[in-house]
Formats: C-alpha cells, sequence, structure tokens
C-alpha cells in the first residue's frame, strides 16, 4: 500500500473534508449571530454536518489508513469537533479540541481550532474564554482582508463582552462598532443598541435600533431593544406598540415569553 499521506484519493478526500468543515463552521457562526436567520438555514447546517460525518468515517476506515488512529490526524479531529458543535454536543467537540496539541497546528488549521472552540466556548457559556479564542482569531493576519469574516468575529466577540456578568458593555459596543466598519448589518446596530441601552446612551441606542429595524424589519430584537429604550424614555405607549410587533413575528418560545413578560410590566403601570 501507498502511504497514507501521498495516495492521491485519500489526499483529494482530506481536502474534500477541509472545504466541508470550513462552510460548515462558516454557517454555525453566522447562525449564531444571526436574529433572523434565512428560512431552512439550521436544516442546511445539519444536512452539511451529517455528509462531513460521513466522509470522516469513510476516511477513517479506508484500507490505506489501517492502523492510523484518527486523532493522529488533526485535520479529522478538527472536522468532528465541527460535526459535534453543529449537532449542539458542544462537550464532546471540547473534548475532541484537548487532544490536539495547538502549538504544532499551522496556522490555517490554528485560526479552525479556534474557530471551532471559540463557537463551543459561547455555546456553553464560557464568556472568557471565548473572548480569549476570538481575540485569537481577531489578531491572526491570515484573514486580514476578508472583511465579511472580521465583521463576523467582532459580532462575536461583542456578544460574548455584552453576555459577560462582569459589566463589559462598553467593549460589547466597541467591537459592535468596529463590525460596522466591515459590513453594514442589523445584527450589528441591534446588538449594539442593546449595548448602549445598558450604558444609558438613549438617543444612540434609539437611532442604532432604527437602523436596526430599517435593514431587517422582521428582526423582532430589533423592535423589543427599541422598546426598552422607549420604556426608559418613559414613552410607554411607543414601548407597548414595539412588543406587540416583536410578538407578531417569528421567534423562538423563550424569547417571546420574554415579551409577553415585558408586556405584562408595562401594561400593569
Amino acid at each position: 500500500f501507498l502511504p497514507a499521506a501521498k495516495d492521491p484519493e485519500l489526499v483529494e478526500h482530506l481536502r474534500i473534508i477541509r472545504t466541508i468543515q470550513e462552510e460548515l463552521n462558516r454557517k454555525g457562526a453566522t447562525l449564531t449571530i444571526s436574529s433572523a436567520p434565512r428560512l431552512g438555514a439550521a436544516e442546511d447546517v445539519q444536512i452539511l454536518a451529517d455528509r462531513l460525518s460521513r466522509l470522516v468515517a469513510d476516511y477513517v476506515t479506508h484500507p490505506y489508513r489501517k492502523g492510523i488512529g484518527a486523532a493522529q490526524i488533526p485535520a479529522i479531529v478538527l472536522a468532528q469537533a465541527t460535526t459535534a458543535n453543529a449537532r449542539g454536543q458542544h462537550d464532546e467537540a471540547l473534548k475532541l479540541l484537548s487532544s490536539i496539541d495547538a502549538t504544532a497546528l499551522d496556522l490555517h488549521s490554528l485560526l479552525s481550532f479556534y474557530e471551532i472552540r471559540s463557537r463551543a466556548y459561547y455555546a456553553t457559556r464560557q464568556w472568557d474564554l471565548a473572548i480569549s479564542d476570538y481575540s485569537a482569531i481577531l489578531n491572526s493576519t491570515t484573514k486580514s482582508q476578508d472583511r465579511e469574516y472580521l465583521y463576523r468575529y467582532h459580532v462575536l466577540r461583542g456578544n460574548a463582552y455584552y453576555s459577560s456578568p462582569t459589566g463589559r458593555e462598553a467593549a460589547a459596543a466597541a467591537d459592535f462598532t468596529k463590525a460596522l466598519t466591515f459590513c453594514e448589518d442589523f445584527a450589528a446596530y441591534a446588538n449594539r443598541a442593546g449595548a448602549r441601552l445598558l450604558l444609558s446612551k438613549w438617543e444612540q441606542a434609539l437611532a442604532d435600533a432604527n437602523r436596526a429595524i430599517g435593514l431587517e424589519p422582521m428582526a423582532p430584537e430589533a423592535y423589543r431593544n427599541r422598546a426598552q429604550v422607549y420604556h426608559c424614555q418613559g414613552d410607554f405607549d411607543r414601548a407597548i406598540a414595539d412588543l406587540d410587533r416583536a410578538l407578531d413575528l417569528p421567534a423562538q418560545t423563550v424569547f417571546r415569553r420574554g415579551i409577553r413578560a415585558e408586556l405584562y410590566v408595562l401594561r400593569a403601570r
């Protein structure tokens, strides 16, 4: 048998695995920051995850790879961890990644490592660890010219700062502002509105919420953010109207419960 690393069939197989893994990472990150994902986006991620899982299984059972464990090939472990993330098995993803010696990875693989691990940390609410990995991603020169990529990871780091219990709203707002220099997207405006609200910057928060609604009028989070600004300003009628509008739009059950609770408080005044 030819050595596995030099067999043309396996080389091409591994290239396809890496390509799909990168696409799955991109789709997963985009889904994480999008408050109004396109119809079928989550299903697309699962279909891609299933395909990647089958390709990995075919690769590790190939006759040329007899006796060589999957753990000896970082690209395969990265693909397995990516699949675990896509399936919501974030602890399993972290366990797989812990078997990799990150110091031995090339720059491209190291960036993938941070992308996958940061998503797992984010999903398990380990904010400081997620922020550390996002910073490593943003400090890398590998994709320093990719504006969409930089936008995505500044928003994700901003979200982690915003979600952190240690009061990092200013850092969150700064990341959302930086993200908007790469791409004018409603998610960054909506999230910055939330951060500025916590910083008591009412007018700036209102302007951001209005801009987010202008860019994506079907995003319930933007209406909720604007309702919260109106509430803080004492404009309860407008706050109720925006919450009613948010409730009319498609959203997750937990989000809808939050809106109903806020409506109850406002209508009881």
